[in-house]
């Protein structure tokens, strides 16, 4: 029996599950949705240039979620400003340290793609984008085109 559903449904899903043809009508239903909302918001952050800041992420072949590398071991735990800056700007993602066992890093985030709408993705990627160049020290330029990096 499936908790929380109605009884017609319990009573359906059984012979299903038990053939195995409940999953396959589900990923086969889900999986297109997750992978263009994955592209929603993997576009909109090259798009953003949040690699030209030096985040470095892949694109997953499933799931539900992007994994970012900050730069400069950016703080992204939950207590830092940048976390902090996030949340005001209403954007929330899973700080590194709550994902990791023996050895939680400070400067990996995850970003689910599994919630919003593609429109909600590319917002949220806009105002992410922004909020790291406002973290991100970038090197000044100089006349001869140079950085003080160089």
């Amino acid at each position: 029996m499936v908790v929380g559903n109605s009884f017609k449904k319990s009573a359906f899903l059984p012979p299903f599950q038990n053939q195995g043809k409940w999953d396959t009508l589900q990923l086969a239903k889900i999986r297109p949705a997750y992978q263009a909302q994955m592209e929603a918001l993997d576009g909109a952050l090259r798009a953003g240039g949040l690699g030209d800041l030096g985040w470095i992420w892949k694109r997953p072949e499933g799931g539900l979620y992007l994994w970012l590398e900050a730069p400069n071991a950016l703080d992204t735990g939950l207590e830092s400003e940048f976390c902090q800056a996030c949340v005001e700007a209403g954007v929330l993602y899973v700080p590194g340290a709550l994902c990791f066992g023996d050895s939680p890093t400070n400067y990996c985030i995850r970003l689910s793609f599994g919630v919003l709408d593609l429109s909600g993705l590319k917002e949220a990627a806009r105002r992410f984008v922004g909020i790291t160049r406002r973290f991100t020290k970038q090197p000044d330029v100089k006349s001869d085109g140079k950085t003080d990096l160089d």
